[in-house]
């Protein structure tokens, strides 16, 4: 997996939920992410990501996904 920002969407698809999950993660601070802009869409680091897969107990075969 290459090292890019993600949307919520395309991180939602990785880890296999919805996109409410991961804004809720995101305002829980489970997931660091950043903001395009004050009211912009949120965007996660790919190493954020990583992060995320690696603490996980479940990981699912992302590179199939892709």
């Amino acid at each position: 997996m290459t090292q890019t920002d993600l949307t919520i969407k395309q991180a939602a698809e990785l880890f296999g939920c919805s996109g409410q999950t991961v804004q809720a993660w995101i305002k829980a601070g489970r997931i660091k992410a950043y903001r395009l802009g004050e009211t912009g869409s949120y965007r996660i680091p790919g190493p954020e990501v990583e992060r995320v897969r690696a603490e996980w107990a479940y990981k699912p075969d992302v590179d199939a996904a892709l």
